[in-house]
């Protein structure tokens, strides 16, 4: 089977770095991880900030330093035993050389067959025959494909959605099917 995963905010835990940026330097606290994603925070701090905050997570010294989400690893070595992973990501070709420092620091590198940077993740999975994608935006997501947010109420989850909030979960979400299918 032929698996994709996005890598922002779906392997490194974007979300933690994030509320701990926002409560520094803007004196916002955030306590749900699930509520910082773009279309939620440009209108509370602005497109400028955002776009500082995003320049600043992207450093590599601050990227490489930024924990996988907890059981990524685990998860990710499970499902590239039986699986080819592809990281499929919405970085620019001169960012996704920062996306494999980040996957080599944490000895996932190997896992992955190719990188690809893409702005239409649908194709892209379409055209190298991605059987399921793991993405944190639902926006990039076919029927078949798995949402994975972090810490978020299974009842806030569409019920059209496959979907999963924590990495464990992953080799049974495979293939689009819920855990309880």
């Amino acid at each position: 089977m032929n698996i994709g995963i996005d890598f922002d905010g779906t392997i490194p835990n974007t979300q933690k770095w994030r509320q701990q940026y926002l409560l520094k330097k803007h004196s916002i606290l955030v306590m749900e991880a699930y509520r910082l994603t773009k279309e939620e925070l440009v209108p509370k701090i602005g497109k400028k900030a955002y776009a500082e905050m995003v320049t600043a997570y992207d450093r590599s010294s601050v990227l490489c330093n930024i924990p996988p989400h907890p059981g990524a690893v685990d998860a990710i070595q499970e499902l590239a035993k039986d699986n080819r992973l592809y990281l499929i990501t919405a970085r620019t070709p001169d960012e996704i050389g920062r996306a494999a420092e980040y996957l080599e620091t944490f000895d996932l590198r190997k896992h992955f067959t190719e990188l690809h940077s893409t702005l239409d993740k649908p194709a892209t999975c379409a055209a190298l025959r991605v059987d399921t994608l793991i993405d944190d935006r639902r926006t990039h997501l076919r029927k078949q494909d798995v949402c994975f947010v972090p810490h978020m109420p299974d009842e806030l989850f569409a019920d059209d959605v496959s979907h999963m909030n924590a990495w464990e979960h992953a080799p049974k979400y495979v293939g689009g099917k819920h855990a309880t299918d």
